[in-house]
């Protein structure tokens, strides 16, 4: 084995949702890293597991796409998730959270569930009509209007990172779309 520095994530108890990286010498369940002492929130975690969830959900979406109607299979997502989460929501005082929310919040998760039905029967058709990997190379652009949005709406301030993260993000879309 090289002599480079190998990490592992461990949760303190001052600190639950950070993930603190130590020296092992056993490479088993180890996560390589450039950086020393990072320290990463779970959340990082979940973001990239999600993406490669969604980056398998797009090909197997393209898949089924010629077989059935994006609205058909939209219609079968909505229904299964409802399925599935419904007792979740029931055990948990779901409506009695919703019914606390504040009249602009309702607005808001109203809004939401609103453009999320029109976002997705949106990436359905593009993946019908263009493919996965060409309509997520489209779809994909959505950090830098998430950054807009949150800068616009709600006064969220950029960080260096995120900016220089979004320029990359915009110019890697506009290479696969221009050249893919």
């Amino acid at each position: 084995m090289s002599r480079k520095r190998m990490f592992t994530w461990k949760a303190t108890s001052r600190q639950k949702n950070k993930i603190h990286y130590s020296n092992v010498k056993r490479p088993i369940f180890t996560i390589t890293l450039l950086l020393r002492n990072t320290t990463m929130d779970r959340g990082h975690f979940f973001a990239i597991g999600v993406a490669v969830i969604w980056g398998l959900i797009y090909a197997i979406d393209g898949k089924i796409l010629t077989k059935i109607a994006p609205g058909h299979l939209i219609f079968v997502h909505s229904f299964l998730v409802a399925l599935l989460t419904a007792p979740f929501f029931l055990c948990t005082d779901g409506i009695k959270a919703i019914r606390s929310l504040d009249h602009a919040t309702q607005l808001l998760t109203g809004a939401t569930v609103l453009l999320a039905i029109v976002a997705n029967m949106g990436i359905l058709i593009a993946i019908q009509r263009l493919g996965p990997s060409m309509a997520s190379s489209f779809e994909i652009s959505y950090p830098f209007f998430v950054i807009l949005f949150s800068m616009f709406l709600f006064g969220e301030r950029l960080s260096i990172p995120v900016v220089i993260g979004g320029v990359f993000i915009c110019i890697g879309s506009l290479i696969i779309i221009r050249y893919g």
